[in-house]
């Protein structure tokens, strides 16, 4: 907003008769000033002549004016001094204003007649305020309209008037200022007016007349072409905007006293306001958002679309409900927030019928995704819900009805193929099979070629022998053939895939296939006698792999071992086919199970060394396998189990650099090389780790505190004490409870910001010892209630050192009213920590009172006297001020003695040493006495 009083610019004081500029003048219209080389008179010294010519002709003609000016330089002085903002400037700028002052008041005593008496009641009042006489500005303002109504400052010295009432939060007064301007037709100051006026309705919790009044505002700006719907029109000012974007935001404010969505429903309905209805919507939501009232938000945003349910910004406003829900993290509510979007704006609803071709290519593909979105969510919820059948289920049925929704909406969208394998998907998971079936084969056949139709056909062939497990008779006998044509038809369309040859071999392998693996395994070991040398690799490759996966599932593992090098023999270890290189890849693995098979029995048998062997054999052999990491995390446990840490320690740390992505594996990791760490002594990657499994999903809820703590401590004992502040905080957050242990985290806390010197963050902790003490309950221990005491102790310290700092200076009233409320502060605060009862608090806090009523006596004595004091009358203010600081050396004196009562109980500490310090310069005659005091103490010790 702008100042209530403005600048004078300097190029003005040339023009003696004309009246100061108005703020529209100032702001609106340029000020050009032909400069004149020949006349260099300075301010300073235009005053001088000024006042000399009101001294040598107070009978001129010219005298009213040159009074006058006078004063408008002076408070043109005033302006500049003031404006500086150095206090030896704002001193010299009332000092400049107040002779202002007196010189208008001069004219206006001597000229109370003239009719331009206004434009002196207009800057006389800058003067008052610019003397910083807010009270007397305001008395000349309402000089002013009351005396000229007819004035042309009177709108401006409404407005002025009112800005002041408002600063001074007189809103009732401010109020009646900005309406008066309203009656004024031809005001620059209306709009302003009645923008400060609904403000001023505003701060007396008026709500609802202060809501008509921004209405009646935002109608205007409606008027005035700056309001369309959501987005500002491009020729709005900076200013413009700023008032509109203010006013709703006041608008919102104003709502969320009253009913929300209905109170501004109830005024759009007065108010027909279809222009700026999105803006106020967008307003109050967006209010909601700043303040993370985020279902409050949605509210609003959805409120907005049921008022216009055929608006196109309906979509958009329904978005912004689904973005709050999801910043917020309420699923449930994002997923129900999306099926409504989806009800309300598909191609079936009324709303898309409404609406141009545009609006509906948008619509459609907002909907496409959320449709696609709520498919996708459902899926892999289900696929989590392992453990949760019935929830599992339901999720799978959400899946598959969404893609069925998205299919039969959009059967020839881009995406559909896709959209159909994953509809396979979640029914074969769903063990649907005989559906899945169906839906892979619709995607791999019924679908131009894309790049899932081989992956769709073929999982269209595993899904086979599970339904085989459930038929039986004739129904298992029509299945089989179904799959036999289903085989060929696979090979037949996807002749070049790498799966193919495994494919039409499935007639070879039945034996191993139907499980008959005693017979497959005689059957390999006899085909790999006959085979002759010179018969096709691949059929030796068949061989040894029917001979290793058979007797693999006999848990002959070492026979599977021999077999699966065999069969790597004749799959060239380079090869260009990506179908061999597969194939050797999935042999080397089952290679590497096999011997980790073998590891895992000689484990169950207790022949740990052997154990260990095998499994690291899988690293010579097979690096690159799958299972390896099983294979050296079992090593690596086997060798902790031993007592060979040693050797785990780099093989642990291996696999983590390795498998970063194993979310279960890393966890392991961490835990062992976190034993590991610690027992060798090494207590930073210790903490490292155990920071680590403290913030793991996978580890128990119970577990994850104490490992926090660990980690902190640990932390500290390594001489990393920011990373231990950061978990000392973060437990305090996350476990409260057991209540002492979290006590003890703050303390160490408030330690440690206390030695980083961060006062800030170390009174914070001191509050939340206090606060936690409070509120133990039972909990609450002889330890809570030291720490607590000693915090609050700590926290009045800073309080007593405001209080020090203030002087007792001239104007003494001022001075001494600070001064002795900051007392009262300190010496509430010292009390707080005498509520605590414990002898080793309770001595200082009681000798810390007594200072500061000794501090506050002796402060009196001192205080800075009146310059224009002496003699007799000086001596009457000194002993003035004796009589007031006299019983506040009483009050400190009667407590340290009463610290002194602790030597009674046998407690004779620093602080009673000091109360006594204290007393014997306060009341020597009884204190000083050194050795009857000295022979007391040692009575009681």
């Amino acid at each position: 907003m702008r100042r209530a009083l403005l600048l004078l610019p300097a190029a003005l004081l040339g023009a003696c008769s004309s009246g100061p500029p108005t703020i529209d003048s100032l702001s609106d219209t340029p000020v050009a000033v032909a400069p004149k080389p020949e006349v260099k008179v300075t301010r300073q010294q235009a005053i001088a002549h000024y006042r000399r010519f009101l001294e040598l002709a107070p009978d001129s003609p010219m005298y009213p004016q040159a009074l006058r000016r006078l004063a408008e330089l002076e408070v043109l002085n005033a302006e500049e001094a003031s404006a500086a903002g150095q206090a030896a400037a704002q001193e010299k700028a009332r000092r400049q204003a107040a002779e202002a002052i007196r010189l208008y008041d001069t004219y206006l005593r001597t000229y109370p007649d003239r009719p331009d008496n206004d434009q002196i009641l207009y800057q006389q009042a800058k003067a008052y305020e610019l003397r910083g006489d807010t009270e007397k500005s305001l008395a000349a303002l309402q000089r002013l309209v009351q005396r000229y109504p007819r004035s042309r400052y009177l709108g401006e010295a409404y407005f002025r008037r009112g800005e002041l009432l408002f600063s001074l939060q007189r809103y009732a007064e401010a109020e009646k200022a900005f309406y008066a301007i309203g009656a004024l037709p031809d005001s620059p100051y209306q709009e302003k007016a009645l923008y400060k006026y609904a403000w001023s309705l505003f701060k007396q919790s008026r709500y609802d007349e202060a809501l008509n009044a921004f209405f009646n505002l935002l109608d205007r700006q409606q008027e005035y072409g700056l309001i369309n719907n959501m987005e500002f029109p491009p020729h709005i000012s900076p200013t413009e905007r700023a008032l509109v974007e203010d006013t709703l935001r006041a608008i919102s404010l104003a709502l969320t006293y009253r009913q929300g969505t209905q109170t501004l429903a109830h005024y759009l309905s007065r108010h027909q306001a279809q222009q700026y209805e999105p803006l106020l919507y967008n307003s109050l939501a967006k209010l909601h958002l700043q303040k993370r009232r985020y279902i409050d938000a949605a509210d609003a945003f959805i409120a907005f679309t049921r008022r216009h349910p055929g608006s196109h910004l309906s979509p958009r406003f329904h978005q912004k409900a689904i973005d709050a829900y999801r910043q917020a993290g309420l699923t449930r509510l994002v997923l129900s927030a999306k099926a409504d979007f989806i009800s309300r704006y598909d191609q079936n609803s009324r709303f898309w019928m409404q609406q141009s071709a545009e609006v509906r290519r948008q619509v459609t593909d907002q909907v496409k995704q959320h449709v696609r979105d709520l498919a996708a969510y459902y899926h892999a919820a289900a696929r989590k819900h392992k453990r949760k059948p019935k929830q599992q289920q339901s999720d799978y049925r959400q899946a598959v009805y969404w893609y069925d929704y998205y299919l039969k909406s959009w059967p020839r969208a881009s995406d559909a193929a896709g959209i159909n394998f994953q509809l396979a998907e979640a029914l074969n998971e769903s063990r649907h099979y005989s559906r899945a079936i169906a839906e892979f084969e619709r995607t791999a056949y019924d679908y131009p070629a894309h790049e899932k139709s081989a992956e769709a056909a073929y999982a269209a062939l595993l899904i086979y022998p599970r339904l085989l497990k459930q038929a039986g008779g004739k129904q298992a006998n029509t299945w089989q053939e179904k799959e036999i044509n289903a085989a060929l038809r696979f090979s037949d369309r996807f002749a070049g895939d790498k799966r193919a040859v495994r494919v039409l071999t499935r007639t070879a392998e039945k034996l191993y296939a139907r499980g008959e693996y005693r017979r497959a395994l005689d059957t390999a070991r006899l085909l790999t006698r006959r085979i002759t040398v010179a018969a096709p690799p691949a059929l030796h490759r068949t061989a040894w792999i029917v001979f290793g996966h058979s007797a693999f599932e006999l848990a002959e593992f070492g026979e599977a071992e021999t077999a699966y090098t065999h069969a790597l023999e004749y799959i060239p270890a380079k090869s260009r086919k990506a179908a061999e290189r597969k194939q050797r890849k999935a042999i080397q693995e089952r290679l590497a199970a096999s011997i980790y098979k073998q590891g895992e029995a000689a484990r169950q048998q207790g022949q740990i060394d052997l154990a260990i062997a095998h499994f690291s054999r899988i690293r010579q052999l097979v690096p690159a396998s799958a299972i390896r990491q099983t294979a050296d995390y079992d090593a690596a446990s086997l060798l902790i189990q031993s007592g060979k840490i040693s050797d785990a320690q780099p093989l642990l740390e291996d696999l983590r650099r390795r498998y970063p992505n194993n979310t279960e594996l890393q966890t392991g990791i961490t835990t062992k090389l976190a034993f590991i760490y610690a027992r060798t002594g090494q207590s930073l990657k210790a903490a490292r780790e155990l920071e680590k499994l403290a913030l793991a999903d996978a580890t128990a809820a119970a577990e994850r505190r104490d490992l926090h703590w660990q980690a902190a401590e640990l932390y500290r004992k390594a001489g990393r004490n920011k990373d231990a502040a950061r978990l000392y905080e973060s437990y305090v957050r996350r476990y409260p409870r057991p209540f002492a242990t979290a006590l003890e985290a703050r303390q160490h806390l408030v330690e440690h910001y206390q030695a980083e010197r961060n006062h800030k963050a170390a009174w914070h902790w001191m509050n939340e010892i206090i606060k936690a003490d409070r509120d133990a309950g039972a909990q609450r221990s002889d330890r809570s209630r030291y720490l607590a005491a000693s915090a609050t102790l700590q926290l009045a310290s800073p309080i007593k050192h405001a209080y020090q700092r203030v002087r007792l200076t001239v104007p003494l009233k001022k001075s001494l009213k600070k001064k002795k409320k900051l007392m009262q502060r300190a010496v509430k605060a010292y009390r707080q920590a005498l509520g605590y009862r414990l002898a080793e608090i309770s001595t200082q806090a009681t000798y810390e009172i007594a200072e500061i009523y000794n501090d506050f006596s002796r402060a009196l004595m001192k205080s800075q006297r009146p310059r224009n004091l002496s003699g007799e009358a000086l001596e009457q203010y000194d002993i003035l001020l004796e009589e007031q600081a006299f019983p506040f050396e009483e009050k400190a004196i009667a407590i340290h003695q009463s610290n002194l009562k602790n030597m009674q109980q046998g407690i004779f500490d620093q602080w009673v040493r000091k109360s006594l310090q204290q007393l014997q310069q306060l009341q020597p005659i009884r204190y000083a006495k050194h050795e009857r005091i000295d022979s007391h103490v040692s009575s009681l010790y």
